[in-house]
């Protein structure tokens, strides 16, 4: 259930992230002689902020919805969340204003949004980032406790287990064979002609490969 919540925030938040962002760049292309407020902490305009911080939110969002790395993903996404977070923060902290539209009043007047909208945009996607983020440590977290992973020696299917079955015999869910717990770590074994030591991943068991000592082919067995 956890997993499914996370997928859903972190989807959500990457695509409202990239549609801001879209905007935000098409506004300020659009409207170069609108005056916006100066950053607090920078004091620099935001007209020339926006731009660059569009950039950044329409590159996190592309690599979360079409990148490979799954690790990375709900990092980037904290990230981005963080500093939108910090932005808002430093602005109460120096104004006291907590309507994050002035900020942004650039979508206001490019796409007639009204300021009340364009502020809980901000905050809703804000809000999605970080609890998304946080969210996928926990389930990640949650999952791998008390648990283990390894391959299936027969068909490669990754598998797992309490670490208490460690040594244990199941069926594998997908080919059925039945298989030893084993901690995910490689195996080693003796070269039938050589008697070179050899070391090779679990999932491997069965595979003919040279030995890298002797070039002779040799079938991958399990260690007695």
């Amino acid at each position: 259930m956890l997993k499914q919540f996370t997928l859903i925030c972190q989807v959500v938040s990457a695509s409202l992230l990239a549609a801001m962002a879209l905007m935000l760049l098409i506004a300020c292309l659009g409207n170069r002689t609108v005056l916006e407020p100066l950053d607090p902490v920078t004091m620099i305009s935001m007209r020339l902020l926006l731009p660059v911080a569009a950039v950044q939110m329409l590159a996190v969002a592309t690599f979360y919805l079409f990148g490979q790395n799954r690790n990375l993903k709900p990092l980037f996404l904290t990230w981005m969340g963080m500093n939108l977070l910090a932005f808002q923060t430093v602005i109460f902290l120096q104004t006291k204003q907590v309507n994050m539209s002035a900020y942004f009043g650039i979508l206001q007047l490019s796409f007639h949004v009204p300021g009340y909208a364009v502020d809980w945009v901000v905050k809703g996607v804000t809000a999605l980032l970080i609890v998304g983020g946080v969210s996928s440590w926990l389930s990640t977290w949650a999952e791998n406790d008390g648990r283990t992973k390894m391959s299936c020696p027969v068909c490669g299917l990754r598998i797992q287990f309490p670490i208490e079955r460690l040594g244990q015999t199941m069926p594998c869910p997908q080919c059925k064979n039945a298989i030893k717990l084993r901690k995910p770590e490689n195996l080693k074994m003796s070269c039938f002609f050589c008697h070179e030591h050899i070391e090779f991943p679990s999932h491997a068991i069965g595979e003919k490969m040279p030995c890298p000592h002797c070039k002779m082919d040799i079938t991958l067995k399990e260690p007695e």
